[in-house]
C-alpha cells in the first residue's frame, strides 16, 4: 500500500472528499434518528394533551347536557301544569288537547331521562 504523503494531490483530494462525504452522511443519519426520536415523544406529549383535554370536555358536555336537560324538564313540567289549568277553565276542547299533549310530552321526557340517569357511568 502507499503512503498517503506520495499520492498525487487529485487522489489525496478524492480520498479526502470521500472521508468527508461518509462522515456527513452518518452525521445526518444520527441527526435524521435523533429527530425522529425527538418527534415520537412530542407526538406522545401532544396524544397525551389531547385525550386530556377531550376527557375534560366531555365531562364538561355532560354537565352541559345534563343542565339543559333539567332545564327542559322544568319547562314541559310548567308548560303542562299551565295547559291543564287554562282546560280546565275554559273546557275547550283544543285546550283540553293542548294540556294533554303538553302532559305527554312532559311524561316522555321523564322516561327518557330517567333512562339516560340509569345508564350514566358512575
Amino acid at each position: 500500500m502507499m503512503p498517503f504523503a506520495e499520492l498525487s494531490d487529485p487522489v489525496k483530494l478524492a480520498i479526502v472528499t470521500g472521508v468527508f462525504v461518509m462522515l456527513g452522511s452518518v452525521g445526518t443519519f444520527f441527526k435524521d434518528q435523533l429527530d425522529k426520536r425527538r418527534a415520537e415523544r412530542i407526538a406522545l406529549a401532544v396524544k397525551a394533551t389531547l385525550a386530556t383535554a377531550t376527557d375534560k370536555q366531555n365531562e364538561k358536555l355532560g354537565e352541559i347536557h345534563a343542565l339543559v336537560n333539567s332545564g327542559m324538564g322544568a319547562q314541559l313540567e310548567t308548560t303542562a301544569i299551565a295547559l291543564r289549568r287554562l282546560a280546565t277553565l275554559s273546557a275547550e276542547p283544543d285546550d283540553v288537547i293542548a294540556a294533554d299533549r303538553a302532559e305527554e310530552l312532559f311524561r316522555e321526557h321523564q322516561k327518557k331521562q330517567a333512562n339516560a340517569d340509569s345508564n350514566k357511568p358512575r
